[in-house]
């Protein structure tokens, strides 16, 4: 398995955890876990490409591995916050004497909670595509070793 796979995989099952946990806790307040995790989750995984992968191909590889990464947080992302909502909702509807009497109520309340994630949850993800291929990639251009490309001649 190619490194920028490999590490866009292990750093992005992280952050599907993180966002499964956080979403069933938080809700649309994920969106703000989520730009920490994945920004760190893409500097890690940009450097250890840059360490793995062929000095011209690590930057290339670092934008993927963000990519996957981002990859993963948004579907991770969309179910932790569906049930955040679901969750949240059904707490909050058995303190309700008005949604334990109209049914109608309870299920608006909850389509538009779940909306409101999902929404949210789509633009935030779609801002960090870009900003977590960028990351990567200049995570691993600075951690490349550096080779001076002057030559002596004797």
């Amino acid at each position: 398995m190619l490194p920028r796979v490999k590490w866009g995989l292990i750093t992005g099952g992280a952050v599907a955890i993180l966002n499964l946990c956080g979403g069933v806790l938080m809700g649309v307040v994920n969106n703000c876990l989520a730009i920490v995790t994945v920004t760190i989750a893409t500097i890690v995984a940009g450097y250890f490409c840059a360490r793995q992968e062929p000095t011209e191909d690590a930057v290339r590889a670092g934008g993927i591995a963000g990519a996957i990464i981002e990859g993963i947080n948004l579907i991770s992302q969309l179910i932790g916050g569906i049930l955040g909502g679901l969750v949240g909702t059904g707490i909050l509807a058995s303190f309700t004497p008005q949604a334990k009497a109209d049914p109608a109520s309870f299920t608006q309340a909850v389509g538009l909670g779940i909306s409101i994630i999902v929404v949210t949850t789509v633009v935030v993800g779609l801002i960090l595509v870009l900003g977590c291929a960028g990351i990567g990639a200049l995570t691993a251009k600075l951690a490349m070793p550096y080779v001076s490309s002057i030559r002596y001649n004797k």
